[in-house]
């Protein structure tokens, strides 16, 4: 796979919050919130975290000259891996506000440089 240029810390951003803007549903989450998201939760999240991450991805000048098919392939990479790495408990307690818990960055910047290698 073409190595994207490194976009930093705010597309894993925009990625996650793409992602989870429409799966929080806060009773389920507190029964299972050490768990690993999966079922629903999990495709609604990658789903999203997906196509914020190609929308973003298709419209930065840095990525003039990468394919469609190579940005599907490096967006579906960082939404699974960050996926993954998500338990019920995270991502329910993302704050409303649209801020990004600490230590949370670094787990999903590192998902990003993983998939942006391969």
């Amino acid at each position: 796979m073409k190595i994207l240029k490194w976009l930093g810390i705010a597309l894993v951003v925009v990625v996650v919050l793409g992602g989870i803007g429409g799966v929080i549903k806060t009773v389920w989450f507190s029964q299972h919130g050490n768990e690993a998201i999966a079922g629903d939760v999990r495709e609604g999240f990658i789903e999203g975290s997906n196509e914020s991450c190609i929308s973003a991805q298709s419209s930065n000048p840095a990525n003039e000259g990468v394919s469609h098919e190579t940005i599907v392939s490096y967006c579906a990479c960082v939404s699974t891996k960050v996926a993954d790495s998500m338990t019920n408990e995270e991502i329910a307690s993302f704050p409303k506000d649209g801020s990004i818990p600490p230590g949370f960055q670094e787990r999903a910047a590192a998902a990003s440089q993983a998939c942006a290698a391969e």
